[in-house]
């Protein structure tokens, strides 16, 4: 949704960096320390978890307790109206008993038959009337007692009865009336009424039991109701109570948000420093005030479009945004970038310097630019290139006339001057050649502050050049009855040099060893070879350096306090840039008898005449031709790079060289007196120092179909007559391809135009080894030892696949493998190995993106 900031702003965005629940601290804190920004914290999952188990549980347990309550009731109503039924029963088997002697007295008082017709049936109904309550298993000891008393007094009865009708029916009227009269029948009934009214109260004492149980649960089934409408009702106005405060911290954290954000866009147009903020895509997500002063265009014109928009970017389409602005694991390579064209919005560039800083949000890796119009700075550096301009052609051009000519008059060329005037000159010489020193270190300091100091790197003499600076220096140190001794020797000493300012750095530490010296000693400058290298030292006797300045001795503007009154301070720091700059080494050391070495050394320029490069030597590059032209040209390309050429005429001839140690590159003539350039760039790929190795090929025609055949990472294929720039190029292009640390990857595919496209693609990222066959990738396997490998799973012949078990390095781990298809590729194939992507549906950046998450986790 849109922030209360986006509302305020009118800007339609989100302002980046506030989440809801952020705590922002401004201002310092304890000591110089900033407050710090309090990320928000995630809800705790346990009591979400603790709160969706206890109310369901709670509201089970309310539920089990109704249903056993209910079932309670139900179980005391069924026992009350079982002891109701058992009751019936009794006096329904009174009334048959009744309903069979009421037929059997009528039957002997008349003798009518007919008066026997219910007999049988209610005698029958008896016993089963009599059975059902003795078959009751909720019968207590009491009842079950009185019951079998009742059974045998019901037999008795009914054979009582039975022997009475038969006496009537066999005798007459009167033995039957005597037989009744006897009372036998009569305490018969009486015996059954009393076991019968014990069975009922029983039963009484059972049903008012049931009755009292009934009434409880009743009782308590209604209280555990009300229990549940109470817990309903607490859990509904918890959940109120739940909603309201989460409304509240929703709205206090919409509040904090927007009060954060409004803070933050005031401080973001407060500020004269134009600030850009991009998004993780390259898109423009924020421009401050400052910002649309500074390029012309308000904020709807630029953001949320690419930052091309408002930046002069190179024409790079194979690289992504973080690497164009060096992006690479949360951090800005360099930071601090200085001279950067933007497009104002009326056409014209405007130059900025910029600090790129990285903002991580839960969408990604923001860049926050800070700009700095540089034309004040242009304007300073264009009056301050003036002023040294001033100096160099209106200082240096008189000061130099006049030290001249002091040093004629001092020399004697006007004639002998008197001692006083001798010694005024003398003076004034000293103090113009120190004028000269000053203006020459000013400009040397500039030149190297706007890294404008020009080395030449050229073969000359060190210790001609030592020889040189001693005589140069004999006039210092004889003002100062100092003598300046040199010990060269006689042994060249050839280094790679820019010799004037050679001669500048031994020039500046005699000076300073002269005016440390005491009068009366001497300064000694030696030149020598010592373990390979070219050493110059300068050793004075005098006092030493004090332990104190020790440290600061090399920084600009340093002097020793007994040296306050002399020198610029500049001298040893502007000779330790030359010498940096001429990848040597300057230092200094006690002298065991006193005094102080100054030294430094230089690597010894190869000799001409040596061919052979030793095989940890960088920067070789073989190159293979028979013709004599062709060698001379290709030799000159490589000499121009400041490499080493190896010229070879043969096949033959490069495999051996190639054997014996490493290249950085190889230019191949395909015309060959031995062989065939195609097989010869084949067979150099399967061997352990050419599976990797750069090949340039030239040759008299032109590229076609053949180079299909050639199963390596071609940099250029270049025709005769030879372009020097386009082999210079190429040339550099193949040194760089193996002076960086990049991965070796095979890719493996039979198309040849992929290969390519693949190849240009990755060629900042890795080396890239492409083959089309299964032999050649094989052979690549064994000698190269790929860090990664990209198959096809379709091949000409045979699939991608069947190189699986030869993708495995010289410990036993298993190549990444990407397999990169046209085809479908289904589960089982894709677990084999460790990405798949469809050619149809994924992009060449898509490669790219996958082939650097596979070598990350490798590595991790």
């Amino acid at each position: 949704m849109t922030s209360p900031a986006s509302a305020e702003s009118g800007r339609g965005h989100d302002i980046p960096g506030f989440g809801f629940g952020a705590r922002i601290g401004f201002g310092a804190g304890e000591g110089s320390q900033r407050s710090a920004i309090a990320p928000p914290r995630r809800p705790a999952r346990w009591r979400m978890v603790a709160i969706a188990l206890l109310i369901p549980a709670l509201l089970a347990t309310l539920a089990w307790w109704n249903v056993a309550e209910f079932s309670a009731l139900e179980q005391s109503n069924e026992q009350t109206r079982a002891s109701f039924q058992k009751r019936v029963l009794i006096y329904d088997l009174f009334g048959s008993l009744e309903q069979a002697e009421t037929a059997q007295r009528g039957f002997i008082l008349t003798g009518n038959a007919a008066f026997m017709t219910p007999y049988e049936p209610a005698k029958r109904a008896v016993t089963t009337l009599l059975s059902q309550i003795d078959a009751d298993g909720s019968n207590t000891p009491v009842q079950h007692d009185a019951l079998r008393r009742m059974k045998t007094a019901i037999d008795a009865k009914i054979d009582e009865m039975d022997a009475v009708i038969a006496l009537r029916r066999r005798n007459g009227l009167q033995p039957a009336i005597n037989r009744v009269a006897g009372g036998d029948g009569r305490a018969l009934m009486e015996q059954l009424r009393r076991d019968a009214a014990i069975v009922r109260s029983e039963e009484e004492r059972i049903s008012d039991a049931g009755a009292r149980a009934v009434k409880a649960h009743v009782a308590s089934t209604g209280r555990v109701i009300v229990l549940t409408a109470v817990v309903a009702v607490a859990l509904f106005l918890l959940a109120l109570v739940a909603i309201r405060r989460q409304r509240q911290q929703r709205y206090r954290a919409d509040v904090a948000t927007f009060d954060a954000a409004t803070r933050y866009r005031s401080i973001l147009d407060g500020t004269i420093d134009p600030i850009v903020i991009l998004n993780p895509s390259g898109t423009i997500e924020l421009i401050n005030r400052a910002t649309e002063q500074l390029l012309g265009f308000s904020p709807a014109e630029v953001e949320r479009r690419d930052v091309s928009a408002i930046a002069l970017l190179p024409n790079e389409l194979h690289r992504t945004f973080p690497q164009w602005i060096g992006l690479r694991n949360g951090a800005i390579a360099a930071p601090y970038r200085t001279d950067i064209p933007l497009r104002h919005r009326d056409g014209h560039t405007v130059t900025v310097d910029a600090a790129l800083g990285v903002m991580k949000l839960a969408d990604g890796e923001h860049v926050v630019v800070s700009l700095r119009d540089v034309s004040a700075r242009k304007r300073s550096e264009a009056i301050k290139d003036e002023l040294i301009s001033t100096i160099s052609h209106e200082l240096r051009t008189p000061l130099t006339s006049v030290v001249g000519a002091l040093g004629l008059l001092r020399a004697g060329s006007a004639g002998d001057l008197p001692d006083a005037a001798n010694r005024l000159v003398g003076i004034a010489e000293s103090n113009a050649r120190r004028l000269i020193r000053l203006i020459n270190d000013m400009l040397d300091l500039d030149r190297m502050q706007s890294n404008q100091l020009q080395i030449e790197r050229v073969p000359v003499d060190l210790a001609a050049i030592a020889a040189r600076a001693c005589d140069d220096m004999q006039g210092a140190g004889s003002a100062r009855d100092v003598t300046v001794r040199c010990n060269a020797g006689e042994q060249e000493l050839t280094v790679l040099g820019d010799a004037d300012r050679l001669m500048q750095v031994i020039g500046n530490l005699v000076s300073n060893a002269v005016r440390v010296s005491p009068p009366g000693r001497a300064v000694t400058v030696s030149a020598t070879r010592v373990d390979g290298m070219a050493r110059v030292m300068v050793d004075d006797e005098g006092p030493g350096i004090p332990t104190a300045f020790r440290e600061r001795l090399f920084r600009r503007f340093e002097r020793a306090n007994e040296q306050q009154g002399t020198g610029t301070g500049l001298g040893l720091a502007i000779s330790r840039e030359i010498i940096q700059r001429h990848d040597g080494r300057i230092w200094f050391e006690d002298r065991p008898g006193g005094g102080t070495r100054f030294a430094f050394s230089l690597e010894l320029a190869r000799e001409a005449g040596d061919a052979r490069v030793p095989d940890d030597a960088p920067g070789g590059v073989l190159v293979c031709s028979g013709d004599a032209a062709t060698v001379a040209r290709l030799s000159d390309a490589v000499a121009a790079t400041g490499r080493s050429a190896t010229v070879v005429a043969s096949a033959h001839a490069a495999h051996a060289a190639i054997a014996e140690r490493d290249f950085d590159a190889l230019l191949l003539d395909l015309k060959l007196p031995d062989g065939n350039g195609f097989q010869f760039a084949q067979a150099v790929r399967r061997t352990k120092r050419g599976g990797a190795l750069p090949i340039v090929i030239v040759s008299a025609t032109a590229r076609g179909k053949e180079d299909v055949l050639v199963p390596f990472d071609l940099v250029d294929w270049i025709p005769d007559p030879i372009e020097p720039e386009r082999l210079d190029t190429a040339l550099r292009t193949a040194i760089a391809r193996t002076g960086t640390a990049r991965p070796t990857i095979l890719h493996l595919d039979d198309d040849r135009d992929l290969l390519d496209v693949t190849a240009a693609l990755l060629r900042d990222d890795a080396r890239l080894i492409t083959v089309s066959d299964l032999p050649s990738a094989r052979a690549v396997i064994e000698h190269a030892a790929p860090a990664l490998a990209i198959l096809d799973l379709h091949l000409v012949e045979g699939t991608g696949l069947d190189l699986l078990p030869a993708l495995v390095d010289r410990n036993g781990v298993a190549i990444p493998t990407i397999l990169y298809s046209a085809h479908d590729i289904d589960a089982d194939m894709a677990a084999r190995v460790d990405a798949v992507l469809i050619k149809s549906r994924r992009s060449l950046p898509d490669l790219r993106a996958t082939i650097r998450h596979v070598l990350a986790a490798r590595r991790a």
